[in-house]
């Protein structure tokens, strides 16, 4: 990745309570990087402290970019890139733990023919019980594959790295979708193929991860609305729906876990079930996931 420069880029929306931890661990990072590096923040929607505790930071620890968009994620993310002069966009979630040497494995992946990598988000670890089903594939980096064979093979939201040039280019096909990480991971494996998506096994973030099977059932009522309404308003990307499919791989699922996967799965498919039951009698909406929302020191 000789001569690529990299920016880092923070969506950031009311998460003063992680806000702080979360920067020292991503410029711990950045300092591990040799290509010229920026961290950029962008507050969309923000109503609590978190731009002060950002801007303290900036003047007494690390300098960082500070920039404002509409609320929303994908305003952030697309507010970031046009912000950003650099070859590489690494985007990262403003309530993790970034692992040192996360942001250097990401970009020593890319290659010729790769538009984007993601890294790994690990959950806490747990002594509950039910945290522990409902996270068992997320604990476990490398159980969950494509069903088609190799890595999972798209994008993980809370941490991944696309070209600049790429992501200008879905830009000006598609502005209002560039900061959905769904859509990127279609669009690259449509235009790009299956090899432009590379997945860093060893590019780690830690999160808190859902805690309640209520917590649990909104993320992913939300996730499958988001895909039902890919594939209906931009049915270009069924060729590659099966692409997305993944899979268990059993036989590297350690023995002791296997009984917390056998209930995962279960839920899994069982409340897919019942959102395919409901689904056209009531619109999921996204709900802010509180207990998400803790980093560890």
């Amino acid at each position: 990745m000789d001569a690529q420069t990299i920016s880092i880029g923070v969506p950031v929306y009311n998460e003063e309570e992680t806000l702080v931890q979360s920067l020292e661990s991503i410029v711990k990072g950045v300092l591990e990087l040799e290509q010229k590096s920026n961290i950029i923040l962008c507050f969309n929607g923000t109503t609590d402290h978190g731009r002060d505790l950002a801007e303290n930071f900036s003047n007494k620890i690390y300098p960082l970019e500070i920039i404002s968009s509409p609320k929303g994620k994908p305003s952030a993310v697309k507010a970031i890139a046009n912000h950003s002069n650099r070859d590489i966009l690494i985007y990262v979630d403003a309530d993790v733990i970034v692992n040192k040497s996360c942001f250097k494995n990401i970009i020593n992946l890319f290659s010729s023919d790769v538009m984007a990598v993601t890294g790994r988000p690990i959950p806490y670890t747990s002594n509950n019980l039910v945290s522990n089903i409902l996270n068992a594939r997320m604990s476990h980096p490398g159980i969950e594959i494509s069903k088609s064979g190799g890595s999972k093979p798209f994008l993980h939201g809370r941490i991944y790295a696309i070209r600049k040039s790429t992501l200008g280019k879905i830009d000006q096909d598609f502005s209002d979708a560039i900061g959905d990480d769904t859509f990127l991971s279609h669009y690259l494996l449509l235009n790009y193929g299956k090899d432009s998506i590379a997945c860093c096994h060893n590019a780690n973030v830690q999160y808190q991860p859902a805690t309640s099977v209520k917590s649990w059932w909104n993320k992913w009522s939300r996730i499958w609305q988001d895909l039902d309404n890919l594939y209906k308003n931009h049915p270009e990307f069924l060729p590659v729906k099966n692409s997305v499919k993944t899979k268990i791989d059993w036989k590297n699922v350690p023995a002791r876990d296997i009984p917390l996967f056998l209930c995962e799965r279960v839920l899994h498919y069982g409340g897919k079930t019942y959102f395919n039951i409901i689904k056209n009698y009531k619109e999921t909406k996204w709900i802010r996931l509180e207990d998400t929302q803790k980093v560890r020191l």
